[in-house]
């Protein structure tokens, strides 16, 4: 018998007009990344799963938070290696160096 598992099927992403109470959120992200991420536009299946990624998102990039902007950026750029998304990887790099320089 064979016991492997499959992956989950990919859910496309959806426009962003879909969900036009969204709005406000779909700009946030588009304001500070300069595009709306995939992940966005397919969790927008479930309106209140986007508002609360925001939420925790402008708390975690508050200015009144203790840690450094570059070292949420180096986590962020970990985590897009470690997901190969190298449709994310150049734009974010660029901003980490940039960041970096004195």
């Amino acid at each position: 018998m064979d016991q492997r598992t499959r992956p989950a099927p990919r859910l496309a992403p959806l426009p962003p007009e879909h969900t036009p109470e969204l709005k406000e959120q779909f700009e946030t992200f588009r304001k500070r990344m300069g595009f709306i991420p995939n992940s966005i536009l397919i969790m927008q299946r479930r309106p209140e799963m986007v508002r609360a990624f925001t939420q925790m998102t402008a708390v975690i990039w508050s200015p009144s938070s203790s840690v450094p902007r570059p070292c949420y950026e180096a986590v962020e750029l970990e985590c897009v290696r470690n997901h190969e998304e190298s449709w994310r990887l150049s734009g974010l790099f660029s901003n980490f160096v940039q960041t970096l320089a004195f």
